[in-house]
């Protein structure tokens, strides 16, 4: 598992994929950020990228890693979509 500030990077590069495809859920992202919860926000930039499926290549290569690591369930939902499986 990565570090907090690491997770925090990953979740501040998953904002900028996901900005201006849904404002409410990118502002509960930021808020997630904010409260020291990154896992959380790219979770939720994950959903958006649900509905706009063209965005899971433009998420970082950490990301990808963090679908696959075991401490990270939250996330293992949309490895096979990250990994274009």
């Amino acid at each position: 598992m990565k570090t907090l500030e690491e997770l925090t990077e990953l979740a501040h590069q998953s904002l900028d994929v996901v900005e201006g495809f849904d404002p409410d859920r990118e502002e509960s992202a930021s808020d997630d950020i904010s409260a020291g919860e990154p896992v959380m926000a790219i979770e939720g930039m994950l959903q958006i990228a649900c509905a706009h499926p063209e965005l899971f290549p433009r998420f970082p290569q950490g990301v990808r890693d963090l679908s696959d690591d075991e401490d990270c369930f939250e996330l293992w939902p949309y490895s096979d979509k990250l990994h274009n499986r």
